[in-house]
């Protein structure tokens, strides 16, 4: 088995590992504003990388039948749910926020639109 194999299914684990304490900390505290940048962009950016890495690793090694290629395919499916679940909230409050004054700018619309 190649060391970079190894290597690649330690780091795997540690995001995962990290990832999850985010999870576990994240829900105890809010973030302030959901447009700077923040540790949850970062962890879902590492986490991104990581999967896509995992997805071409593991499918070459799919397709040569080693159990390599079953473990970085079973991290690539656990990352990107870890992903979904610390990206979500904060997507979700933007696209809220959006949806907002998105409904305000069309009743000021429909209000100047009634005045002519």
């Amino acid at each position: 088995m190649n060391h970079w194999i190894i290597w690649l299914l330690a780091i795997n684990a540690l995001s995962l590992v990290a990832a999850f304490f985010h999870v576990l900390k994240a829900r105890s505290t809010k973030s302030d504003s959901p447009k700077e940048w923040s540790r949850e962009d970062l962890v879902a950016c590492i986490l991104s990388a990581l999967a896509y890495v995992n997805c071409l690793a593991g499918t070459a090694l799919l397709l040569m039948n080693q159990w390599t290629g079953y473990a970085l395919t079973a991290f690539t499916i656990v990352q990107v749910v870890a992903m979904y679940y610390i990206i979500d909230p904060k997507l979700r409050k933007i696209s809220d926020d959006f949806e907002k004054k998105q409904q305000e700018y069309l009743e000021e619309l429909d209000k100047i639109v009634e005045w002519e």
